[in-house]
């Protein structure tokens, strides 16, 4: 189906702008000598689909998805907490602890907490590596020193409606007072902040 335009500008490699009846400005490709002004006959170029791009694009999406669990589970430690643990020494501190003794989360409880907080990069980290930073971090600041004498830890399990046999069985224990696992963090926090050196 051929249409009509008016030559505006002759532009190189042999293309003419033209503008259509309808007003449009389109770019063709032209082998004729034609003048600027002069009324010719086209036939317009059908868009076509460029299958390079869209595969391009598929591809780049496959990629991303494909790898997206391989980064977020390197980036972001994976798993449900299944302690949680304070420190209270002045600024006190909450720490989400997986069932691995893997640090989830850390947060500040108070004002002197969230600075402290702010300054830690122990999610990820294991549970005794995480203490002692948070450890050498609070002698850094300041917060334990001679005049300091008592630190408290707590405890708490928290996710027992676990879907494996395992955890159903840790919870039991749990329950009938016998918190083997309590007492192996309990004695990991005792061995980290007893190792302390108060000036």
């Amino acid at each position: 189906m051929k249409r009509k335009g008016v030559v505006v500008e002759i532009a190189p490699k042999n293309k003419v702008i033209i503008m259509t009846s309808e007003g449009e400005f389109i770019r063709i490709p032209l082998k004729k000598h034609v003048h600027v002004g002069q009324e010719i006959r086209y036939t317009p170029r059908k868009t076509r689909f460029n299958v390079l791009q869209a595969g391009l694009v598929a591809t780049l999406f496959l990629a991303l998805i494909g790898t997206w669990p391989v980064l977020t589970g390197r980036l972001v430690p994976g798993g449900a907490a299944a302690y949680v643990m304070t420190v209270d020494v002045n600024p006190s501190f909450e720490l989400q602890i997986s069932a691995e003794n893997r640090v989830l989360a850390v947060e500040g409880l108070n004002r002197d907490g969230r600075q402290v907080a702010a300054k830690l990069a122990v999610v990820g980290d294991d549970l005794r590596s995480a203490l002692r930073k948070l450890a050498v971090r609070l002698q850094k600041d300041g917060y334990l020193g001679s005049g300091q004498k008592q630190i408290l830890v707590t405890m708490a399990g928290l996710n027992y409606n676990a879907a494996s046999q395992r955890d159903i069985k840790r919870a039991r224990e749990l329950k009938k007072g016998d918190s083997g696992t309590y007492r192996e963090l309990q004695k990991m926090a005792e061995e980290v902040f007893g190792t302390i050196q108060l000036a």
